[in-house]
């Protein structure tokens, strides 16, 4: 009964080869973006819109002219009954009467637009809700909250698009009791 135990011992051994590595840990959470520092865009003067070149949800650059304002004087006259055409008349009355661009004073991203061309606007009025800065805010269940620490690389994707993946780094990652 010995021998058959140490044979069989002896067949089960196998030689295996050794590697380190680091070891992928994924750990589930749900997340939201979330608009930091939200301003609005006012108007500075009476007039009405011309134009709106730029739609909410998308990033604008200082430079971008997210909207046009033309003052009275010169709507006034393009809602005149004449036959000349409104793009004669604006350049011939643009070194007096220029469109005031609507621009964001740094990078953001447009929230909402509360303004559509050929409406009248007021000085102060609302024209954009914009934010400078978006975070992706996530939960993690609490039996993981060990595995995270500021400044960990993650990966994340949204829900619809998992094909579509970033990456980012924890930031004031703190317990939610």
């Amino acid at each position: 009964l010995c021998a058959l135990a140490a044979a069989l011992s002896v067949r089960a051994q196998e030689v295996a080869e050794l590697k380190r590595g680091s070891l992928n840990v994924g750990v589930r959470a749900q997340g939201t973006v979330v608009a930091e520092d939200v301003f609005r865009l006012r108007s500075t003067i009476e007039g009405r819109v011309e134009a709106v070149p730029a739609s909410s949800h998308t990033w604008a650059h200082p430079s971008t002219d997210l909207a046009y304002l033309a003052n009275e004087e010169l709507a006034a006259m393009m809602d005149a009954n004449a036959t000349t055409p409104d793009q004669v008349l604006e350049s011939r009355w643009q070194r007096v009467y220029k469109p005031t661009p609507v621009r964001c004073p740094d990078t953001c991203f447009i929230l909402k637009a509360f303004i559509r061309s050929k409406k009248w606007v007021k000085p102060d009025a609302v024209l954009f809700e914009a934010a400078r800065k978006l975070s992706l805010m996530g939960r993690v269940r609490s039996g993981d909250t060990h595995r995270i620490k500021d400044g960990q690389l993650i990966v994340f994707w949204d829900k619809n698009d998992p094909s579509n993946k970033h990456q980012g780094r924890v930031a004031r990652f703190k317990l939610d009791i």
